[in-house]
């Protein structure tokens, strides 16, 4: 299931198993700014990359 926030400026969809942000759309102009998951590319996405890189990053400073 996914819930959905948005205001003037984004649309944000948000999978509520994990909490997992899988799409931010910023509505002026229509851009995906979250990786979609491509299997030509790479078709998997990681649940646990960004809170370990906002820590290491807070950690650093």
């Amino acid at each position: 299931m996914i819930a959905t926030l948005e205001n003037n400026l984004l649309k944000v969809d948000i999978k509520l198993k994990g909490a997992e942000l899988c799409s931010i759309v910023k509505k002026d102009n229509g851009i995906e700014y979250m990786w979609s998951g491509d299997p030509a590319v790479w078709g998997r996405t990681s649940k646990v990359l960004s809170p370990i890189v906002g820590t290491c990053a807070i950690l650093s400073l």
